[in-house]
Order: structure tokens, then sequence, then C-alpha cells
């Protein structure tokens, strides 16, 4: 998001997302009290209970804050580890976002958030060490020689996703 402007266009993305991917349907959203954010006929027509935040109380951010700040320490963490720059911060963002949701927490009873969200296990196969140094063979065909080449090429491991992320050295 570049702009504070584009907050409305992504909250309805988002909420169109939900319903669509977990067939649910959005019950409360909690978005500042600024006249910017005004989205009382869209949220109506969709029955969302909009709440907003008290003017002058900062402690109501402070959950959101301490979350954010555990999601900000485990990304400089991962890429301290790793030995990579800061450039890469997304990848490792996405990272530990995977790993704290995968967490079972004493706050949820000891279930993952991944568990309560999907209602199944998380499957921790998906799991690798971020920003380790893996091999990736590429086999060429080489038209003039008719046979197969296979070359190695130094990659670092970058995100646990169903694609796989590398990037070469």
């Amino acid at each position: 998001m570049h702009a504070k402007s584009e907050l409305r266009n992504h909250i309805i993305n988002f909420v169109t997302y939900i319903e669509n991917h977990f067939k649910t349907i959005f019950q409360t959203i909690q978005i500042d009290n600024k006249a910017k954010f005004a989205m009382k006929i869209y949220l109506l027509s969709k029955g969302i209970i909009h709440q907003t935040t008290c003017v002058e109380t900062p402690e109501q951010n402070e959950i959101v804050k301490r979350k954010h700040q555990h999601l900000l320490n485990v990304t400089c963490v991962l890429l301290f580890q790793a030995n990579l720059p800061f450039l890469l911060r997304n990848f490792a963002t996405q990272h530990a976002t995977l790993l704290i949701n995968c967490i079972h927490t004493p706050l949820l009873n000891n279930v993952s958030p991944y568990e309560i969200f999907y209602n199944k296990l998380c499957d921790i196969s998906i799991l690798r060490v971020f920003g380790c140094l893996c091999y990736f063979n590429l086999i060429l065909l080489l038209q003039i020689e008719k046979n197969l080449t296979v070359i190695l090429s130094m990659v670092f491991f970058l995100a646990s996703n169903h694609i796989l992320k590398v990037i070469f050295s």
C-alpha cells in the first residue's frame, strides 16, 4: 500500500477474499475513526458491524503494536541468522508469519492460530530453513551435442509457500 487512500479498496478486496475463500461471512471490522476510512454504506450492505477506535486511547492499539513488534523481531532474527540483506525483508516477514501462525500458544488453549482459522493441523512438512544455501538442478538440452547437461547453480531458499522462491547468487 503506497497511500492511506488505498485502504478502502484493500478492505473491500480482503472482505471478498475471506467470503469466497473460506465460505464465511465477515461479522465485525474495527477501523480507525478517520473520515477518509468511512465505508458506512458498503459495510451496511454486507451486514458488517463497524467498530471504530476511541480517540486518545492508545490502550486499544497496544495489543496490535505488540503483535506487530513480535513479527518484526522474528523477521529481523531470520535475516540476521541467515546473513541476508534487509532488502529481502518481505520474504522473511512471510516466513515469520508462517512460523508464528503454526506455533501453539497458551493464549488459544495450546492451539495454533492456523488450526483455528483452517480447522486442521498445520502441515509442518512445508517448513524449511530460511535463507539456507541450496542447490537447484537445471537440466538443459544442448541442441548441438544432443546430450543432457546438468548445470548446478547456487541459490538461497526464501519462502515456504507453494512456489519455491529462490535467489540466484
